[in-house]
């Protein structure tokens, strides 16, 4: 994935450098979304659930990104 998206957008670095450079995202986003995953990881353990990466994704998209 990485060689074409390089291609594409005629760029350098990983494809999480590139998306996040597309997509305007600050500097700091891969770390407040540590800070967030950790939050809810430690908040689903609580409740007695296990921690779902798919589920997490999906209701942080939906409700940072609603037009997607």
């Amino acid at each position: 994935m990485e060689p074409k998206l390089r291609e594409v957008y005629k760029t350098d670095g990983s494809w999480v450098d590139i998306v996040a450079e597309q997509m305007d995202f600050p500097l700091e986003l891969n770390e407040q979304l540590q800070d967030i995953w950790k939050g809810y990881s430690e908040y689903v353990t609580r409740q007695g659930l296990k921690s779902d990466p798919n589920q997490f994704v999906a209701q942080f998209v939906d409700e940072n990104f609603p037009g997607l």
